[in-house]
């Protein structure tokens, strides 16, 4: 409010002094015919008025773009253009629209956190945050959501394109965070960490909610729902990625396998759940090395051991 004031009064400034000037120098000049040179007077204060009114427009104008920039940090940036130019409302303001929908969680994280201090635990979950926003902003989704130890991303359609984008932002996520990184920072004698990526296609209301001095930005639908329920699945099923049936839909059959009909938690009706097809290299590069051990060869299996463990 002070602010705001004081960039109002410059202007003010401007105008009301050399008027004050002229008119004490007019009354002067009349009562005792007295010539005091109110003009350069009167110019200097124009000048610095002026002045000091741009140098004030601009502080303002830097703080309300460092705001932005902040609010946009834990915001998408269109969701904070939104709320940073318009006037906070009571209502609902929100919209109905596609989308595709991603949601990755980190798996035995409850465990982890209990055996590590606060400080490694907040490690953990901000690489994992920062190295899956990359992964997904590269694929051309954005984050929605970060919770607890899981996140929401999205993708503003959800057509075969954009399906087949958030599978391959998945898989690099496995790749790049799962089996190279999470493993290596799990405690001696816990199930490693690892992360359960679920994805569907479908409607969702996407805005803002609450009343107007405690707004919150959400994402709601059955389509939500259901991606987080297929996230969850990952572990029952104990795969990595699991997708829905819409968004299945929209892939080359030959990328999935079928998984069964399940019904989700909460949900009443069953859902179809896919998941990618193993790279058969991989698979025949592992059948290979054990049939050599059964021949009696001397190669080993090739196994990868995980560092672990507590240091002493």
């Amino acid at each position: 409010m002070n602010d705001r004031l004081s960039a109002l009064m410059l202007p003010g400034a401007a105008i009301v002094l050399p008027t004050a000037s002229l008119a004490v120098h007019a009354q002067i000049l009349a009562g005792a015919d007295l010539w005091l040179g109110w003009m350069p007077a009167a110019v200097f204060a124009v000048l610095a008025s002026g002045l000091l009114f741009v140098l004030e427009q601009a502080r303002t104008r830097s703080q309300r773009d460092r705001v932005f920039n902040n609010l946009a940090s834990y915001l998408p940036s269109q969701v904070a253009e939104e709320i940073a130019y318009s006037l906070p409302s009571s209502t609902i303001v929100a919209e109905r629209r596609d989308f595709t929908l991603l949601s990755a969680d980190l798996r035995n994280f409850s465990a982890f956190s209990e055996a590590r201090s606060p400080e490694e635990s907040a490690a953990v979950l901000h690489f994992f945050f920062q190295k899956a926003a990359g992964i997904i902003e590269a694929h051309g989704g954005r984050v929605h959501e970060y919770k607890g130890d899981s996140l929401l991303a999205l993708w503003d359609s959800q057509d075969a394109s954009v399906a087949l984008q958030a599978l391959n932002a998945a898989q690099k996520m496995a790749a790049e965070i799962d089996h190279i990184s999470l493993s290596a920072n799990t405690p001696y004698g816990l199930e490693p960490l690892a992360l359960g990526i679920g994805i569907e296609q479908g409607a969702a209301l996407i805005g803002s909610i609450g009343p107007a001095h405690r707004r919150t930005h959400t994402l709601l639908g059955d389509t939500v729902t259901i991606a987080l329920r297929i996230q969850e699945m990952t572990a029952e099923l104990a795969q990595p990625i699991l997708l829905g049936e819409r968004a299945a839909r929209q892939l080359d059959a030959e990328l999935l396998q079928s998984q069964g009909s399940y019904l989700l938690q909460g949900l009443t009706i069953p859902h179809v759940l896919f998941a990618p097809r193993p790279d058969e290299s991989n698979l025949t590069s592992l059948t290979d090395s054990f049939g050599d051990q059964e021949q009696g060869a001397d190669t080993q299996p090739r196994l990868r051991v995980l560092a672990g463990g507590r240091s002493a």
